[in-house]
């Protein structure tokens, strides 16, 4: 897989390469993160949004999606959704909406980000083939933007924010509700799940709600 994979990316990086519109926005000088993949049977696919991070010099260093294969801090926010999920990292697929680094982090440019998503949409759908009816969890905003095409696009609707009191009821987007026709439990990225007081006092709670759906898990 990991081997068509690269043929695939390598492919749509060619077209970016000879699109003179596309091309001003993506480090072209950066091939594309590997996802990652556990040596055991897949229950959970994590969706990250794209690969660059603010540090352009560190940018090089990312071999896998998320950092996975490196001792990080989100992969032990991911190590720790595992267990709490009753399984580890070892059953985990691990990719990105838009595979691309960019020159500029894009998270506030949702336009861009979504054109991006459009040009990468069958290569994800294609991965996504491997691993039928396993659900999704997805990390921050941005994504959730890209993909939801009829309901909430904001994290915390699906935590039950209800401003100062206590949430009630959790959900997930529903298949009819996103372009990828999956389960996707949305999540906040690694910095915001710790500091946002909501995502903190609830993370437990959410994590808890997606345990009870472990017969489709």
């Amino acid at each position: 897989m990991l081997n068509h994979y690269i043929q695939k990316t390598d492919k749509v990086m060619d077209s970016i390469k000879a699109d003179p519109v596309l091309s001003q926005w993506v480090d072209l000088t950066l091939k594309c993160p590997a996802p990652y993949t556990g040596s055991e049977d897949i229950k959970l696919i994590v969706l990250g949004q794209d690969p660059t991070i603010k540090n352009a010099d560190k940018r090089k260093d990312i071999k896998k999606v998320l950092n996975l294969d490196s001792k990080k801090q989100l992969r032990t926010y991911i190590n720790n959704i595992c267990s709490a999920l009753g399984m580890s990292l070892e059953n985990v697929y691990a990719t990105n909406l838009v595979k691309n680094f960019f020159l500029e982090p894009p998270a506030k440019n949702i336009s861009l980000l979504r054109s991006f998503e459009t040009i990468w949409s069958d290569v994800l759908n294609w991965e996504l083939i491997h691993f039928p009816d396993v659900p999704i969890i997805s990390f921050g905003e941005p994504v959730v933007q890209c993909i939801v095409q009829n309901g909430s696009q904001k994290v915390r609707d699906y935590w039950g924010y209800q401003g100062q009191a206590k949430p009630t009821k959790f959900s997930r987007i529903e298949p009819h509700q996103n372009k990828l026709g999956r389960r996707i439990y949305p999540f906040p990225h690694q910095p915001s799940a710790y500091r946002k007081p909501f995502y903190k006092n609830n993370l437990d709670s959410y994590l808890g709600y997606v345990l009870a759906q472990k017969h489709q898990i």
